[in-house]
């Protein structure tokens, strides 16, 4: 009984062996298959890319700056002498009319008619001199006047809606102004009525041979701080030599330098921010002038650049920048438009192509050539004006790997 239940079923499991090999067979065909492919198939390329929003847009001009103390003047030596050892140093606070420096002068060769002629000119020229001062004090103190009433006029206007705000910001921003521009012109003032004083001191020294004991002090010209000490200790100086400079705290600016072809698009009043300067934060600032003069620099590569001064006038209280000195680096970053919605991308997203621009657009994993235009430039970003949408994703600093169709992947800026 055993022998004739197995038999049939040896037999059938012999029938069915070669199905089995088959089915074994094609499934190993299809695991290779399917490894072959794998391993065939192309591989993304990894790529940095980037969101297409839209969003304010501003215009910036980002260069290097340099602070320096607006009010600020340079003592000099009236006459060849010896200069005694200058007792100030640098940071010490000096009063309107203190003695600085003692030059003792030597015994000129000659005390001729020409000598006597030459002081009595000088002293009218200081006089002179003075006088032009004195009016441009009167006229900036009438300007500023004016500007104070058209501020009042303004702001009054603009209570009662009658004018727009931009209109009162620039009354203000005139009234400002027009108050440094007197401040400026009585610092001017006190410094020719100081050269009129150190004239006639030389012309009665003209007059007389000085006896080698005798001294000329020179008085400050002002209130202010000893920026530099040229010449601490002492020693023969010509007429005319550098002996101290002296400033006014708190009238501390920003002097940067820029392409001359960034400067026509800066205006006086334009917001700027400083960084980098040592502290916490940015600090505030605006364009006080652009100076109508430029000047050749040689470039760290070698090449000849066109450079024109900007001078900012800084925005923050002198506690936030009572650290800042006279000569100090820092980062500077001028406003000169702003574009409320623009649609926007990397500029590291554009690249030229031909006379125009392109872009790498991502669409279903594969990137896609697009001619792009392209408008105003900030730091980082530009203004895309045809050719991306927003939301597109696009590829920041496509590679020479980068063609059009091939597959890519990679991550986002968010």
């Amino acid at each position: 009984m055993d022998t004739t239940l197995s038999a049939p079923s040896v037999l059938h499991h012999r029938r069915r062996s070669p199905r089995a090999m088959r089915i074994l067979v094609g499934l190993a065909a299809a695991t290779l298959a399917a490894i072959a492919f794998q391993a065939l198939r192309p591989r993304p390329l990894r790529v940095e890319t980037a969101t297409v929003r839209r969003g304010v847009l501003r215009v910036l001009v980002e260069d290097d700056g340099v602070t320096r103390v607006h009010d600020r003047w340079v003592v000099t030596a009236p006459l060849t002498g010896t200069l005694a050892r200058v007792g100030l140093h640098p940071g010490d606070t000096v009063r309107q009319g203190q003695a600085l420096v003692a030059v003792e002068p030597v015994q000129p060769p000659m005390l001729d008619a020409r000598m006597r002629t030459e002081a009595a000119g000088r002293l009218a020229a200081a006089q002179s001199a003075r006088d032009a001062a004195m009016a441009n004090v009167e006229r900036a103190r009438l300007a500023a006047d004016l500007a104070q009433r058209e501020g009042r006029r303004m702001r009054l206007l603009a209570d009662r809606q009658l004018a727009p705000p931009a209109d009162t910001e620039r009354a203000e921003y005139e009234a400002s102004a027009r108050a440094m521009d007197l401040r400026g012109a009585q610092f001017a003032a006190d410094v020719a009525a100081h050269d009129v004083e150190m004239a006639r001191a030389t012309l009665q020294r003209a007059r007389s041979a000085p006896r080698a004991a005798e001294r000329l002090t020179l008085p400050s010209p002002m209130a202010g701080q000893v920026l530099r000490v040229l010449h601490p200790g002492g020693g023969v100086v010509a007429a005319g030599t550098p002996l101290l400079e002296i400033g006014v705290p708190g009238t501390l600016e920003v002097v940067v330098d820029v392409l001359s072809s960034d400067a026509v698009r800066i205006r006086a009043g334009q917001p700027a921010t400083l960084t980098r300067w040592g502290g916490e934060g940015p600090l505030r600032a605006h364009v006080r002038v652009v100076e109508p003069a430029a000047f050749t620099r040689v470039s760290a590569l070698g090449v000849e650049e066109q450079r024109v001064n900007v001078i900012l006038a800084l925005d923050e209280p002198d506690t936030r920048t009572a650290a800042l000195g006279d000569g100090f680096r820092v980062d500077a970053q001028i406003v000169t438009a702003e574009i409320p919605a623009a649609l926007q991308a990397p500029s590291g997203a554009a690249f030229r192509r031909g006379d125009g621009w392109a872009a790498f657009r991502i669409v279903d994993g594969r990137a896609q050539l697009t001619e792009v235009d392209l408008g105003a430039r900030s730091g980082t970003d530009v203004e895309v004006r045809r050719g991306l949408a927003d939301g597109d994703l696009v590829i920041v600093h496509a590679g020479d790997r980068v063609r059009a169709g091939v597959l890519v992947t990679g991550g986002t800026d968010g």
